[in-house]
């Protein structure tokens, strides 16, 4: 994905979550987007809005868990693992 396509792609996410900021499918594709994009910080937002939203959203979990142990902290990567 290029960088254009990538600002375009969070654009889109981000005008679509104005209008469900609950979204937690929409929280979770903005941070697919963002990690693709090296944004680990922001990518850890959404996915976490995502998890507040839908508690029960595992493959939410399991991307903050991954993004976690990318950034070397074991502890809290495997709170989001369980």
């Amino acid at each position: 994905m290029s960088d254009e396509s990538l600002e375009a792609t969070i654009e889109l996410l981000k005008t679509q979550l104005l209008l469900r900021p609950n979204d937690p499918h929409k929280r979770f594709q903005l941070g697919n987007v963002l990690r693709k994009g090296g944004r680990m910080d922001q990518a850890i937002e959404a996915f976490t809005r995502a998890v507040t939203a839908k508690p029960d959203f595992a493959d939410a979990h399991f991307q903050l868990g991954l993004i976690y142990r990318e950034k070397n902290d074991p502890a809290t990567a495997l709170n989001y693992f369980h």
